[in-house]
């Protein structure tokens, strides 16, 4: 039995029951860590604090000292978001 589930973002139907498709356990958590780290920070109406800064500011130019930072912060706030991640390490490629 799945620890976690969450309903398939892209609502696909399941075929063997005609109803929208789950994510379940590691699906689901990639899910959300997808949605929240490509959601902006104030995008979401009455929760200005959801969301990243990732998309902001890797669309600018950045030293390897810069992207660390920013790679802290993103890494916080994901967990802050969905408290069933946990995140040991993460890598921004160019």
């Amino acid at each position: 039995m799945p620890k976690y589930s969450d309903i398939d973002l892209f609502l696909d139907k399941n075929e063997l029951t005609g109803d929208i498709s789950f994510k379940q356990d590691l699906q689901a958590i990639a899910q959300s860590l997808t949605n929240i780290a490509l959601t902006r920070q104030g995008e979401r109406m009455f929760n200005s604090e959801f969301g990243t800064i990732l998309l902001e500011e890797l669309q600018v130019s950045r030293s390897p000292v810069e992207l660390n930072s920013i790679k802290e912060v993103v890494m916080a706030q994901l967990e802050q978001a969905d408290p069933r991640a946990i995140i040991n390490n993460m890598e921004i490629i160019r």
